[in-house]
């Protein structure tokens, strides 16, 4: 499956959770603030060397880079959104010069501990 275009995914809105149908066509924009890890703990090693080659990402290749690195989700309670994969990219990506800028992202703090 090659890259997708922005175009093929649609707002988040946890709102409208229970009448989203799973499958490959169920593609939404999210921001990195409304993910949930679902592990507790990971090595920094992946992460901060991942960290390094976010920061060297220009702002104007993000959104393509970040469309190539698509990840699957659980829809919890209250339309919460949960990680099953990409655990150190997700990380990384917020403790990035990304972190806080990043049109997909609101939040610089990983609720996931460093080990």
């Amino acid at each position: 499956m090659g890259q997708l275009p922005s175009s093929a995914f649609q707002a988040y809105d946890p709102s409208n959770a229970s009448s989203i149908q799973p499958g490959p066509f169920a593609l939404y924009s999210v921001s990195v603030n409304q993910i949930m890890p679902t592990q507790m703990n990971e090595g920094f090693a992946e992460v901060d060397s991942k960290i390094s080659g976010w920061n060297l990402v220009s702002p104007s290749n993000l959104q393509s880079t970040l469309l190539t690195d698509i990840e699957p989700v659980v829809i919890g309670p209250d339309g919460k959104l949960y990680l099953l994969n990409g655990h150190h990219t997700y990380t990384s990506l917020l403790e990035s010069n990304y972190g806080a800028s990043n049109p997909l992202s609101t939040s610089t703090s990983s609720p996931i501990t460093r080990t």
